[in-house]
């Protein structure tokens, strides 16, 4: 028998199970299943894939550098959790609230991301690379440096579109552009020579001279119209 115990975030035993080859994921299941209580739980380095953890309250939990990839959260409280450098790699995600989460670091790849919260969360260095986050929200949201190749905006916070050959994504507020597979600093784009412009591809340098004028106006527009742009800083100082 293996008995595993979970504890809060004060090192209090808050459960334990003892069953054949148990886990931490089966002992959590359990949990829920027994209306225990789940706010601050410390699931710190736990590995979690493939649980169904859908509607549970984690508010204030410390996830942080768990493996979390194809686990079920949907309609999940996460607000004030910690999940930094979590792995969410094909998480479902659905409608779940990560309000005032830390996510800095988190991998998002491939996470179903319909409806999700992420209103004064902290995604610097996440992620997010191929995610749709059409209908996500990210109020006040912290996306310093954020992976964001290959995303569907949600136009607010985060807008994309797909120009010719190449999927355009920017996020005026913290400055950051995606072309295609390559993501720079806006003041770092806009200075761009045409010799350097051509090394990205052979036909990058023709597509800039078609499009370049209209993603800057883009950029300019949502400058002027309440997104305070951090483009000419690279790092948090």
């Amino acid at each position: 028998m293996t008995n595993i115990k979970l504890k809060n975030n004060n090192n209090e035993i808050v459960f334990s199970h003892d069953e054949e080859n148990n886990t931490v994921s089966q002992t959590l299941v359990l949990a829920i299943k027994n209306k225990i209580e789940t706010k601050n739980l410390n699931l710190s380095g736990a590995n979690l894939s493939g649980a169904n953890l859908s509607g549970a309250n984690f508010s204030g939990a410390n996830f942080s550098g768990a493996k979390l990839s194809g686990t079920e959260f949907n309609r999940t409280d996460m607000s004030w959790a910690n999940l930094t450098g979590a792995s969410l790699q094909r998480a479902n995600l659905k409608e779940t609230n990560f309000f005032g989460a830390n996510l800095s670091l988190a991998i998002f790849n491939g996470a179903n991301l319909q409806g999700t919260i992420f209103n004064g969360a902290n995604l610097q260095e996440a992620n997010l690379n191929g995610t749709d986050l059409y209908t996500a929200s990210f109020i006040r949201a912290n996306l310093h440096e954020a992976r964001l190749l290959h995303v569907i905006g949600n136009m607010q916070e985060i807008a994309s579109m797909q120009l010719d050959k190449w999927n355009v994504v920017i996020c005026v507020e913290f400055g950051i552009l995606a072309i295609g597979c390559i993501q720079y600093p806006i003041a770092e784009w806009r200075n761009f020579t045409d010799e350097e412009i051509g090394d990205f591809d052979k036909d990058a340098l023709v597509w800039c001279n078609k499009w370049k004028d209209i993603i800057i106006q883009i950029i300019d527009k949502k400058s002027q119209t309440g997104y305070s742009t951090h483009e000419n800083k690279r790092f948090n100082q």
